[in-house]
């Protein structure tokens, strides 16, 4: 698979840059391969790892981001309570304060995320809980 191979280079230059947030980056984008081919499950851990390794190598923007992937990835393996929790945390993590992206840059919708654009992305994340709700039938 073309695209699992551009994600294994792309973890060989993050590793590479010793940057640990674009470590964790390029393994949480390669966990949306996982989730296209029905492997969600591994999905979950991966984006968990990476939720994990970014505590302390990561900007509060990225974690919010790979928070935000997680619960979409939560989601698509049919773990309800979790996935709700994982976007409260995308959202709690915004609302921290200061917002410094000093690593990798999240693009959402053709628009990148950077410092000054925390309401747009902190609506996005609501609207993606309520959406995963009314997907699963709860109010």
């Amino acid at each position: 698979m073309e695209s699992w191979r551009y994600y294994e280079q792309g973890k060989v230059a993050a590793s590479e840059s010793g940057v640990g947030a674009f470590e964790v980056h390029t393994a949480a984008q390669q966990a949306f391969v996982l989730v296209d081919i029905d492997r969600s499950a591994e999905a979950v851990n991966l984006l968990a790892s990476a939720r994990t390794r970014a505590i302390n190598s990561s900007s509060t923007l990225l974690r919010s981001w790979l928070a935000a992937a997680h619960g979409e990835a939560l989601a698509a393996s049919q773990q309800n309570k979790e996935s709700l929790q994982a976007f409260d945390d995308a959202s709690n993590l915004l609302s921290k304060g200061a917002i410094v992206s000093d690593g990798p840059y999240v693009v959402l919708d053709s628009v990148i995320w950077i410092v000054g654009a925390v309401m747009p992305w902190q609506g996005l994340v609501n609207q993606l809980r309520s959406v995963y709700l009314t997907c699963v039938g709860q109010p």
